[in-house]
């Protein structure tokens, strides 16, 4: 005789058949908390002015880390320069710091900044993924 795909299965029986004998299935319960979208949405600028301070503050540190470290120092002028503003801009204030950074014909590049905006930008995302902390 031919069978077709799902003529006469029943897939409970069948599926009882493959259960010992006093095999209770476990009872799954969801319980959904309605009221947690709007507090999320409300608390989501908070949130990204938190973790944008957070970076801006770890930004600074690193590329203060970074002078120290490819010695760009004479004064402390450029070390001392570099400022988080506490909203969204690092800047180093002195007019000779992308020379530093970049280097020129004269002198090496010692990437005190680009090193920082490469750890900057894997770091950066990761502060998204655990979120939950703020709940």
């Amino acid at each position: 005789p031919h069978y077709s795909c799902c003529r006469g299965f029943d897939s409970a029986s069948w599926y009882s058949s493959l259960r010992p004998k006093g095999y209770l299935m476990p009872k799954l319960s969801v319980t959904i908390e309605k009221n947690l979208l709007p507090k999320i949405g409300r608390e989501i600028p908070r949130i990204s002015k938190q973790l944008v301070l957070e970076e801006g503050f770890a930004f600074e540190d690193g590329v203060v880390g970074n002078i120290i470290k490819y010695q760009t120092i004479d004064t402390s002028t450029l070390m001392g320069s570099v400022a988080f503003d506490g909203e969204d801009t690092v800047a180093d204030n002195v007019e000779y710091g992308i020379f530093v950074d970049k280097g020129t014909v004269w002198v090496d590049p010692r990437p005190f900044w680009s090193d920082e905006m490469t750890v900057s930008r894997r770091r950066f995302p990761k502060r998204f993924q655990n979120l939950e902390r703020f709940f």
